[in-house]
């Protein structure tokens, strides 16, 4: 328990970070074209990173079902982000899915 204590603490950390830049907390987040979800193009990381500002305003909103999608999205466009997958747990966490969680902020560690 106290692991799981200080991994969501960490994720809280992730969490002001990713929020902190994100500026339109206030509307629905646009998301990125079809054809810019293609994952290994070369804009991958800025697609990945849309993706990701998109589920910080999700999150904001308490929109946590579709703030786990666009992490989903972020995470199949450009996979490995420590950061992303700390978010994907937050999200699980806010559904009442802790063992889902965990597993999540386990493939960062």
């Amino acid at each position: 328990m106290n692991r799981l204590v200080a991994v969501v603490s960490l994720s809280c950390l992730s969490v002001l970070t990713a929020c902190a830049s994100s500026s339109a907390a206030s509307k629905q987040p646009d998301a990125p074209s079809s054809t810019q979800q293609k994952a290994g193009s070369t804009d991958a990381p800025l697609q990945s990173l849309a993706y990701m500002r998109q589920g910080s305003v999700l999150m904001q909103q308490g929109r946590y079902q579709e703030a786990l999608e666009a992490f989903q999205t972020a995470d199949r466009v450009a996979p490995g982000n420590a950061t992303n997958m700390n978010m994907i747990g937050l999200c699980y966490l806010n559904l009442g899915q802790p063992d889902l969680a965990l597993k999540s902020f386990d493939q960062v560690l």
